[in-house]
């Protein structure tokens, strides 16, 4: 997905809040916990090709639940983390917050 000679060609950007809705205007200064999806609907065929991919961020001290946005069918696979790694591989849906542990990062791809 990231590893294209001119990856932003047919590429989707969205980013989301901790409550799963889109980031607002007056949330970019809040320096708060947010997602970024990144997908390609052109790759979807390709195999061994991730098409869709979440990143959440956490800049503070304590843990939030994040509610994962849905897109299309199916969960996320949490494919890493930078604190709890024994959850990596499972995976989340939109019926689930995903508890987002303190400063750190968790990357989820499309299963």
């Amino acid at each position: 997905l990231l590893r294209r000679e001119n990856w932003r060609d047919g590429m989707v950007i969205e980013w989301f809040n901790a409550g799963g809705g889109y980031q607002q205007p007056e949330q970019w200064d809040e320096g708060s916990t947010l997602g970024v999806y990144i997908g390609r609907p052109d790759l979807e065929t390709e195999e061994g090709i991730w098409h869709d991919v979440l990143m959440l961020f956490n800049p503070f001290e304590g843990n939030v639940p994040f509610r994962i946005p849905q897109f299309g069918e199916g969960g996320w696979v949490l494919e890493l983390t930078t604190s709890d790694t024994a959850n990596e591989g499972v995976v989340i849906t939109k019926e689930k917050d995903f508890e987002l542990e303190g400063r750190s990062i968790a990357l989820f791809r499309r299963p």
